[in-house]
């Protein structure tokens, strides 16, 4: 089947519910979707190279409504996350994340590697994923936004085969950005390793 190619008018899109952080809308052909307030986000993965190994900044935050939860302090593994402020170019938000949520005063010198990926079928959020080399930024408390999920979330330096370990696990649950940023890293490395 051969769909006719027309230009998309979100100007036609219809707004069937708003909360304060996300909206549901039907479009014009009659396609469902949710769109959250700052419609885009970043993943941000911060690695630091440790007497001759690798580190990896994991951010543990309470797990989203799924059934695998059972308790509200059940936490999972993710990168460092946020939405867009205002009209921030995605490597400011990422910027700014690392620093509210990792407690790492990064700049774009420590800018490594950036993909994008759609989040999924039923969102019009793209999600900016970021790869860091924090090595000798000393990390502070982190500030966070105040808001619940991050007063609660804790980071842990996590060595190579720990992240492995989390990421190839199949029981575990995990944020699907933490494999894509680590994909980044694994490719940056095999292209370190063959120079």
């Amino acid at each position: 089947m051969k769909l006719k190619k027309t230009l998309v008018d979100r100007s036609k899109n219809k707004l069937l519910h708003h909360t304060p952080y996300v909206d549901l809308y039907q479009s014009e052909k009659g396609f469902f979707y949710c769109q959250r307030k700052n419609v885009n986000s970043i993943a941000a993965l911060c690695f630091r190279y440790n007497n001759g190994s690798v580190d990896f900044l994991v951010h543990y935050q309470q797990m989203p409504q799924i059934a695998e939860k059972i308790y509200s302090t059940d936490f999972y593994p993710c990168p460092i996350t946020g939405g867009f402020d205002g009209n921030e170019l995605p490597i400011e938000c990422a910027v700014r994340e690392v620093y509210e949520e990792g407690g790492l005063k990064i700049n774009e010198t420590n800018f490594v590697a950036m993909t994008k990926t759609v989040v999924s079928t039923q969102m019009n959020e793209q999600v900016f994923h970021f790869l860091f080399d924090v090595t000798g930024i000393i990390q502070e408390k982190p500030k966070t936004d105040g808001s619940y999920f991050e007063q609660f979330a804790e980071n842990k330096w996590t060595p190579v085969k720990e992240i492995k370990n989390i990421i190839f696990n199949e029981n575990n649950v995990k944020l699907s950005s933490l494999h894509v940023c680590y994909l980044l890293w694994l490719k940056y490395n095999e292209n370190k390793n063959n120079k």
